[in-house]
This record gives structure tokens, C-alpha cells and sequence, in this order.
């Protein structure tokens, strides 16, 4: 089985202490491993374990066959197609892919993984058995689909079951009860929340931040409904799922851990979570963000412990976490209320990762920020050329919007963990960042820093 501590603390999201840099263990140099990535090496498992031939991605496709919407998670990525049809590539150690193989994709093992490998592809492979409305991956190890069977999931379960210590890793997707009829999910490393039809919104998971809304320390493992929330038009987890923010007609309201002020009402202190010594603030009731008219707010995003909010000006407003510069201010201050990026206007969608925000404009142009320690900027600059910051270690990084090298005109971008894919109109795809697990559709594990096509999706 895949050490998932050890990967965690590789990709920057392993539980830390609450000291005052973001919480977020860099990753070693993705750029550097020299493993061939040979397929069929994955020595650690059971040679007898059968392995299904899976399916390429463009084998079974005829009509419909545009990729109209994309989920950038950790270590894969996933497209749906607008015939509902979702493909996969990247990391499959938990079973991200979908397509039922365990292994014999290819092998994409860093010295963290010990002898049982690490499986992946570079080619998009068809999720096995779903037709989806719509995709999520938080960052996270999983992806989650809306079908009409109800919200289905693959890859590392977010919770363990009752009774079990150990998450589940699933190989192609299952039903999870509870979670219907939704309209939108949420599905980040610990937690799996659901907006439904009625405009309330369930979640199961962690709760050591209150995140869940209740009281106590432990995880919910059984869908439950978040007190207090109705007519939810938005609703958003951070990457790690300590804090969440909802959007309705007359209120923007967060909650959860307050570490760096992302809960965005200027107010230090509310309430302690965690164990002495390491206690943090946190409220388990939701607050309300300061200095924006929710009328006024069109699309909430939230990362590791900062969060932005695109108003219908085209204007975007970031609090929080900063020391990548994630907040887009040209400054590694963090801020507990909401500041306007400089410079940045006429935004049509955002999206967050873990310390890096990226902006699509309404020409089509892409702006990104925060860390680069992958080349997630897409600038094309050397990685080390920009400004310096200090996250536990010291990273390369860009405290402003900066404009992404990409000559296509984008309708949407999705920021994982370290890398960002964008979508392009016709259904192109292109992600930069990150490689290590073969994510952004390429054979080499060499990140990137300017954006590159992925193929086998047409």
C-alpha cells in the first residue's frame, strides 16, 4: 500500500503545526527524479493481482466527445467530456484514474514509495461506468462525479469507514450514499460536502477546526447537514478542508481555522481548536467577511488558509495566508480582511491551490500568482529567477498577476495542489506545473514552466 503520510509531506499537504508560515510542507524537486517511469514495475504488489485492459480515451468516443469541464487534484487531473464521459491521467496510487486497473499503467515511484511503486499514466483513460453533470478533486486523491445514479467517487476515500482505521483506496467509482440529489460537490483530502437541489449543503469528514460546523474533534463518517446554512448559492473547502466559505443572495460567510485570518472578518480571535500546545483560532459557526457587498460577489475560491472573491466588476479580492504572495498584493503579509489584487481587472473565473491563484480574463488571457516552486506561474521563466519567500523553506515565487505563456484562448483554469491545467475553447487542454506523477499528460515527469497540450483527448 502507498504510504500516503509520505506523499502528503512530498506534495505539501501533511498536517503541520500551526506556527506562522502557511502550512504547507513543499515538495522535493519533481523536476529531478530520474526514475524511467517504466509500466509494469510495480514490484511491491501482488504479482496475481489480475490487471484489466482499461480503455484508451479516445477508443469509445463518436459524439459529445469535447471536454467541456476540468478537476486538478494533487498528483492527476480529470476532464469531462460534454457528453459526460470523464478521463483521467496521472497519479493512480489510490486509485485517482477510475478505471478499475490497480497497476500496469506505468510506474512513476520516488524513493517515498518504497518498494510497492507508485502507478500512472500520462495517456487519459476513461473512468470506468460514469456519465457525469459535473467533476471535483480539491486537490485531493479523489474525484467525484454527479450522475444520475446519484454522486459517485474514486480514488482515496476522504474518510474512513466505521469501525476502520484505514481509508479506503478505490480503484473505480462507487456510489456514496447521502450526497443527493446535489448540484455541486466539494471534494478535498479529508472532507466530501455536497450543495443540494434544497440550497442546503452536507458534508462528512474532519472536523478539528470546526469545519463541519458542529462541535467535537472527530470526523463525521455519515453525511450531515451543515447547521444553519439555506439558499446556498456557493459553497467552497480550502485545500486540506480547514475552512469553508458559502455564498448566499445577501451574506459571504466563512468558517473553520483562522490561522491566517482567511476567515476574512478581521477578528484574531473567536474560539481555540487543536491540542495544547499547538491550539489555533477558529470559530464553528460561520462570520461574516468584511468590506465586500455579497451582491456584489459573483465567485468564491479558497486555497491553503487564503481565500479570493471575483466581484462582478471583474475586480478580485484575496485575505489570508501570504507568504508565497498567494494573495496577489505584492507583498508575503497576510491579511485577515479582504484586499483588492492591484492590476488586476476585467477576470472572468478564478481558481486556487494550495499557495498559487491563477485568473482567467475576459479576453482569454490567464494571470497567475503565489508559488512557483513547480513552474505553476507558466511564465517560462527559470524557477529561482523571480522573487524569494519563505514557507517553512525558502521557494520561488510572485507576489503580482503575471501573465501565463499560452496563446489559446482560455474559458477556465484549475489550480491543483502544484500544478494548473486550463481549458481552451474546443475543448484543448493545457497544464503546466507539476510532473511527477505524469499529470500534465507527459511521459518525461519533468515539471514545466509554460503550458503544454495534453493529448489523447480528442
Amino acid at each position: 500500500m502507498v504510504r500516503w503520510t509520505s506523499i502528503l509531506l512530498l506534495l505539501g499537504l501533511a498536517s503541520v503545526g500551526c506556527g506562522d508560515d502557511d502550512g504547507v510542507t513543499p515538495m522535493d524537486d519533481a523536476g529531478t527524479e530520474t526514475d524511467s517511469g517504466t509500466p509494469g514495475t510495480d514490484a511491491g504488489r501482488d504479482a496475481g493481482t489480475p490487471v484489466d485492459s482499461g480503455t484508451d480515451a479516445g477508443v469509445t468516443c463518436t459524439t459529445g466527445c469535447e471536454i467541456v469541464e476540468l478537476a486538478t487534484g494533487i498528483d492527476h487531473v480529470c476532464g469531462r467530456r460534454e457528453n459526460g464521459q470523464v478521463l483521467c491521467w496521472g497519479g493512480n496510487g489510490a486509485g485517482q484514474l477510475g478505471d478499475g486497473r490497480e497497476r500496469g499503467h506505468g510506474d512513476c515511484a520516488t524513493r517515498e514509495d518504497g518498494a510497492s511503486g507508485y502507478d500512472c499514466t500520462a495517456t487519459p483513460v476513461v473512468v470506468r461506468g460514469v456519465t457525469a453533470s459535473a467533476i471535483a478533486t480539491n486537490s485531493s486523491f479523489q474525484t467525484c462525479a454527479i450522475t444520475s445514479e446519484g454522486t459517485s467517487c474514486w480514488g482515496l476515500e476522504d474518510v474512513a469507514a466505521t469501525g476502520s482505521d484505514t481509508r479506503a483506496e478505490r480503484f473505480q467509482p462507487e456510489i456514496v450514499m447521502g450526497f443527493s440529489p446535489a448540484v455541486a460537490l466539494e471534494a478535498p483530502f479529508s472532507q466530501l460536502c455536497a450543495r443540494l437541489m434544497n440550497g442546503t449543503v452536507v458534508c462528512r469528514g474532519e472536523n478539528d477546526s470546526g469545519q463541519l460546523l458542529a462541535e467535537g474533534d472527530d470526523p463525521r463518517r455519515m453525511a450531515m447537514p451543515l447547521t444553519g446554512l439555506s439558499d446556498v448559492l456557493e459553497f467552497d473547502l480550502g485545500v486540506g478542508a480547514n475552512f469553508g466559505c458559502v455564498r448566499t443572495a445577501d451574506a459571504l460567510r466563512c468558517w473553520g481555522s483562522n490561522q491566517d485570518g482567511q476567515l476574512g472578518d478581521g477578528v484574531a480571535e473567536h474560539s481555540l481548536c487543536g491540542l495544547v500546545p499547538e491550539t489555533f483560532d477558529c470559530s464553528r459557526t460561520p462570520v461574516t467577511v468584511s468590506t465586500l457587498d455579497p451582491a456584489e460577489v459573483v465567485q468564491v475560491e479558497l486555497g491553503s488558509r487564503f481565500a479570493c472573491a471575483l466581484l462582478d466588476d471583474g475586480t478580485v479580492w484575496c485575505w489570508g495566508a501570504n507568504a508565497a504572495g498567494q494573495l496577489g498584493d505584492g507583498t508575503t503579509v497576510s491579511k485577515a480582511e479582504p484586499q483588492q489584487v492591484p492590476g488586476l481587472t476585467g477576470v472572468a473565473q478564478i481558481s486556487l491551490g494550495a499557495l498559487t491563484a491563477c485568473a482567467v480574463l475576459d479576453s482569454g488571457d490567464v494571470r497567475c500568482w503565489g508559488s512557483n516552486q513547480e513552474g505553476q506561474i507558466g511564465d517560462g521563466a527559470e524557477i529561482g529567477s523571480h522573487a524569494s519567500c519563505e514557507i517553512g523553506t525558502t521557494v520561488d515565487c510572485v507576489t503580482s498577476p503575471t501573465a501565463v505563456l499560452l496563446e489559446a484562448n482560455v474559458t477556465s483554469v484549475q489550480v491543483g495542489t502544484q500544478t494548473v491545467c486550463a481549458l481552451a475553447e474546443g475543448g484543448a487542454v493545457y497544464c503546466w506545473g507539476a510532473n511527477l506523477r505524469r499529470q500534465l499528460g507527459q511521459d518525461d515527469r519533468m515539471r514545466r514552466s509554460t503550458p503544454v497540450e495534453v493529448a489523447g483527448l480528442d
